[in-house]
């Protein structure tokens, strides 16, 4: 029975993969749905770009990871749907990553039915359900990220249901392995999209559940509630923020050159970027720094002809012509150096 499982699992899977590379559809040359903002953030990658985006990196990565082996340069963006991709975008291998992931799906899907008690009957029935279903086909040819973030999801579940089939074993070498495999999978789940942030309340939920039944427990010591929680806590939540956080210093460590995401982000974030075109970015100067409270500065205009200055005279009340005035400090601009040019920065204070 085992290796009938396995060689139909193993045609099923070869099966997925097949008719994903041979359907007409991968083959299309033309951007479907949001592939004209995935691939475009793929190609600022391979540029080294900085731009903005709502989601998490990991999904963005992977295309732009597979553009780079098969030799793609990143110099076509991709812009409106319908449009034909040119002959020097490899689209059908990052479509084929989508693909993969979406064949995936089928050998999660078997292992977590069996994991759940359903018999190989029934777990083979919902693998071919979800085979045959047309929404995860479609999203699975496409340079999207929907295919990675149902994948991680699924893994995320099967590494915990894994983990849970362990607590009469707590500590244990197994007990380690899948809790920090189902981290692992929460933090990918969410360097994908944060709606993975539903996933790991999913799993938040197991868990409170499972430490519910674990302080029902007489036999348990207290000392070893209060290790459970730790690793728990641990594995669920810090390898998540572990592999969020090593994420974006992969995304920032790439992205070293001014892009499309500048006006997204605060000034002195942009002058950090290297080869700037933008006329604010060549404005400012290279050795600028950040002015603290009590700093003494001036300010002058752009060609240095003249300073802000400020004395004690103040405006008249009306000048002689009859024109009203405000009657407070006099502020000018000067054209010579003078002391009265230095400005103190302080808090505001309502």
């Amino acid at each position: 029975v085992c290796v009938l499982l396995m060689a139909f699992y193993n045609a099923m899977c070869v099966y997925w993969v097949t008719m994903y590379m041979h359907h007409s559809y991968m083959y299309q040359s033309l951007f479907r749905f949001d592939e004209v903002h995935f691939g475009k953030f793929a190609s600022y990658y391979l540029r080294r770009e900085f731009f903005f985006d709502v989601h998490p990196p990991l999904g963005k990565l992977i295309f732009a990871a597979i553009g780079y082996l098969v030799g793609f340069d990143g110099s076509f963006l991709f812009d409106n749907i319908g449009n034909a991709f040119p002959s020097t975008v490899p689209y059908v291998a990052m479509r084929c990553v989508s693909a993969l992931a979406g064949s995936l799906l089928m050998p999660c899907v078997f292992q977590i039915m069996l994991e759940l008690g359903f018999s190989h009957r029934t777990a083979i029935l919902a693998t071919v359900f979800t085979l045959l279903d047309n929404s995860l086909v479609i999203q699975s040819r496409v340079i999207m990220l929907d295919s990675f973030l149902i994948l991680f999801t699924y893994t995320s579940v099967l590494c915990y249901l894994k983990f849970y089939h362990c607590r009469y074993e707590p500590f244990s070498e197994r007990w380690h392995k899948w809790l920090a495999l189902t981290g692992v999978s929460l933090g990918l789940l969410l360097g994908v999209k944060y709606t993975g942030l539903l996933g790991l309340g999913c799993v938040g939920l197991l868990t409170v559940c499972d430490l519910w039944q674990l302080i029902g427990n007489p036999f348990l010591q207290l000392a070893d509630l209060f290790l459970h929680t730790l690793l728990r806590g641990l594995y669920l939540l810090g390898i998540p923020l572990l592999v969020n956080m090593a994420l974006f210093y992969i995304h920032f460590s790439i992205l070293v050159y001014s892009g499309p995401g500048n006006a997204y982000v605060s000034r002195s974030f942009k002058y950090s970027l290297l080869d700037s075109d933008s006329s604010a970015a060549r404005a400012f100067p290279t050795n600028a720094t950040f002015l603290r409270y009590g700093s003494n500065i001036t300010l002058s205009s752009p060609d240095y002809s003249c300073w802000l200055h400020s004395h004690a005279h103040l405006y008249p009340l009306k000048y002689s012509d009859g024109r009203g005035s405000s009657y407070q400090q006099q502020v000018t601009c000067y054209e010579f150096r003078d002391p009265n040019n230095a400005w103190t920065v302080l808090k505001y204070q309502e």
